[in-house]
């Protein structure tokens, strides 16, 4: 067994300082779908985002895709491959995005818009 799923059979993966050690390749068949835009001054950005293999992979692109100006909701699928963002105003630009999942750790690649 590979020491990554004992650490996530023993239960402490969250204690540990590198992002990535602790995923799973196993999906939780949860069905992740776009937010829904609820104003006309809002809108929705989609970006194909390579790497993630598990809801905490999401949870590491959610978290840094969220501190990006005017981003007010961030959803991201690793079974999709999809990280999709609300946002009200102008839209961060694809570079700062890429930052921003690079950021969320070294496995993660923004492939493209759309």
């Amino acid at each position: 067994m590979k020491i990554r799923s004992w650490i996530c059979l023993l239960g402490i993966s969250a204690a540990l300082p590198f992002v990535g050690l602790a995923c799973s390749k196993e999906s939780t068949g949860d069905v992740v779908e776009p937010p829904k835009v609820s104003s006309p001054d809002e809108k929705l950005v989609t970006y194909t985002v390579t790497g993630m293999t598990c809801s905490g992979c999401e949870g590491h692109i959610r978290d840094e895709l969220g501190k990006l100006p005017n981003v007010t909701k961030v959803v991201a699928s690793h079974t999709k491959e999809k990280a999709w963002m609300i946002v009200k105003g102008e839209a961060p630009s694809k570079e700062a995005v890429e930052k921003a999942i690079k950021a969320a750790g070294e496995n993660y690649k923004l492939v493209g818009e759309g």
